[in-house]
């Protein structure tokens, strides 16, 4: 089982090293206003992917019996694939009555494809498949590079790098169910309202918390382009894809792992595993954080055009220190989930998110730069709660 393990971080860790050589490409290939129209699309898809699901994908990996994960996979993508049909067309509608970019009728899209994605990594995890998960990784990541580099011959503006994440999910979930074999008579149609209702808690809690969470993570996003437009959210992306794109070689890769071992631990043990796991990430974080202040400029200016990107290289110095924070105290969340204190875990989104939009409120006024140094700081708060939350529940 180690060596499973071992071999699936290591392959995860190659997959985000393929979209770290993309994160140059695309700054070189697109201009700024390109990536910040891609970077609003990405702060829409995000939030409705986890609501397209309504979270029943995230039950998984609790059931011990295969016929009752089955039925959850099934249920998720019934339901994903309903939900983004309506919305499609709720959107189709409203364009008739209001002026709604066109752009938006892609946005269903993206959220399927990683919806559909993210569930069949779920289950794949659960059944113990870690080295499919990670060849479907690297796949969709290769893909991505590719058709990022066809931007430069195929002049579709955002388009291109918009389909950059969507063909991707697709060709990894196709990979995907090819091994999945799941039986048939394991799906029991009728059994779909039983499954349902066994795990309300997940579309009444935990799917509205995710969905929070998600908002919240892109909730910037949506006020840089109001306040300073689509030019400095693009560079707002490219920063953040800097900073964050390397410590999630580790942070992401262990995520679903953490989920799954968490699940599986002792109650009497939960907290201080929990504990080290975060101890150790915000560590290797801090590591990261110091090394990029110190040489940043130098390595930034060895992959990208510093002239076009110095806005992005000093936000870039701001928004490291939300990275240390989030990367680490993040995964408290799979703690409070396993614990199944999805109550509190809602209440938690609820009022960071509440505190997140009066601050960035009152920041309207404020430089771009000022701007993130709000936003550390209420993530700060955020994620001293959840620790809070987590080792008082």
């Amino acid at each position: 089982m180690k060596r499973k393990i071992i071999s699936f971080l290591g392959s995860n860790i190659l997959s985000q090293l393929i979209l770290l050589i993309a994160v140059p490409l695309t700054g070189r290939i697109y201009s700024d206003y390109e990536i910040g129209v891609l970077s609003f699309i990405l702060s829409i898809s995000a939030p409705l992917a986890y609501f397209y699901t309504l979270s029943y994908n995230k039950a998984i990996m609790l059931p011990a019996k295969s016929e009752e994960y089955s039925m959850l996979y099934a249920v998720s993508i019934f339901l994903s694939i309903t939900i983004s049909l309506i919305s499609f067309f709720v959107i189709l509608i409203s364009m008739l009555f209001f002026d709604i970019d066109s752009y938006f009728l892609i946005v269903p899209l993206v959220a399927f494809s990683q919806s559909l994605y993210s569930a069949s990594k779920d289950i794949l995890i659960k059944k113990g498949l870690l080295n499919i998960v990670s060849k479907s990784m690297i796949l969709s990541s290769v893909f991505a590079v590719i058709i990022i580099l066809s931007g430069y011959y195929i002049k579709l503006s955002y388009w291109v790098l918009i389909l950059s994440y969507v063909i991707p999910n697709f060709l990894a979930t196709i990979f995907i169910l090819f091994y999945i074999k799941i039986q048939r008579k394991k799906i029991v149609y009728r059994e779909f309202y039983n499954i349902i209702l066994k795990y309300k808690s997940f579309p009444l809690h935990q799917m509205p918390a995710y969905f929070i969470n998600t908002f919240n993570a892109e909730l910037p996003s949506f006020f840089i382009k109001h306040y300073f437009g689509e030019a400095i959210l693009g560079n707002y992306f490219m920063a953040s894809k800097i900073v964050n794109k390397p410590l999630s070689l580790i942070s992401e890769s262990l995520n679903g792992l953490i989920y799954k071992d968490l699940s599986e631990t002792n109650k009497a043990k939960l907290n201080k595993k929990m504990n080290t796991y975060v101890g150790l990430l915000f560590l290797v974080s801090l590591l990261f954080a110091i090394v990029y202040l110190i040489f940043g400029e130098y390595f930034f200016s060895l992959f990208f055009d510093i002239n076009k990107w110095r806005k992005a290289f000093d936000m870039s110095k701001i928004i490291i220190f939300t990275t240390v924070i989030s990367s680490s105290f993040s995964h408290y969340s799979s703690g409070v989930l396993v614990k199944r204190k999805n109550k509190i875990f809602l209440v938690w989104e609820v009022i960071t998110t509440l505190v997140l939009f009066v601050s960035f409120f009152l920041g309207k006024s404020s430089t771009i730069d000022f701007f993130i140094w709000i936003y550390v700081g209420v993530i700060l708060f955020r994620y001293l709660l959840l620790s809070l939350l987590f080792n008082k529940s």
